[in-house]
């Protein structure tokens, strides 16, 4: 497998596999418009990317297929598969639930830090990337982590961190969703829950990695009108 080669095809099979996707989701949508809300918030582009880093997995197969001499419909075809066997829940909801946030069992954990900074962060490297912006933020900062920050880390003392927990309390109900794509509809309800409590001053996330739970985070807060900061 030549470097020529390898290079190639990469591109190939990004250029396909992100037409490919855009397309599944525009039938998706075509079929039922609430399909793909959650609530009021549209959830196409943390879909597209949710779907992408599944599929991302198969480049090396997909290479290695054309390579050996098969054509892109061949090499697609398994993908092709995977984007074929969504099922469609006919019984169907895309609902609000009116629960009363005080209710909730974050509330009162997390009111102390009502109007304070939210800071989602993937990995211990983002943490790194972001440590000026937290030395010199001046109001509370709540760091949402998808890795448990050792306790030894220093941070300043307007930084409280919490590692991510799905919340078990249903925001949303979208069977559809929920059957299809379940760890994203986890994180959409988890998020909702949070920006709800808390009614941050604004949302920061960094750039240097694109996630579906990034995508997810920054456009609730934009559809709450929450100020909104990338690094």
């Amino acid at each position: 497998m030549s470097s020529l080669d390898l290079g190639k095809y990469k591109i190939e099979f990004d250029t396909i596999i992100q037409e490919y996707i855009r397309t599944a989701i525009q039938e998706y949508e075509v079929r039922d418009t609430l399909r793909l809300m959650l609530g009021n918030h549209s959830i196409k582009n943390a879909l597209f990317v949710y779907i992408l880093s599944f599929i991302s997995k198969e480049q090396m197969d997909y290479i290695r297929s054309r390579i050996a001499g098969k054509s892109i419909e061949e090499s697609i075809h398994n993908i092709s598969n995977f984007l074929n066997h969504f099922e469609w829940i006919e019984k169907k909801r895309n609902t609000t639930n009116n629960f009363n946030i005080d209710n909730h069992l974050w509330t009162k954990l997390l009111s102390p830090y009502k109007r304070c900074c939210l800071v989602y962060l993937v990995d211990k490297e983002e943490l790194a990337h972001i440590s000026t912006f937290l030395q010199k933020e001046e109001i509370p900062i709540l760091l949402l982590s998808e890795y448990e920050i050792p306790d030894d880390t220093e941070l300043p003392e307007t930084v409280t961190a919490v590692q991510v927990e799905f919340s078990e309390q249903k925001v949303f109900e979208n069977d559809s969703i929920e059957q299809n794509f379940p760890r994203l509809f986890l994180y959409a309800n988890t998020f909702e829950t949070i920006l709800r409590i808390l009614n941050p001053s604004k949302v920061v996330c960094l750039t240097s990695s694109k996630t579906y739970q990034k995508e997810l985070l920054l456009g609730f807060a934009k559809d709450l009108n929450t100020k909104i900061e990338c690094w």
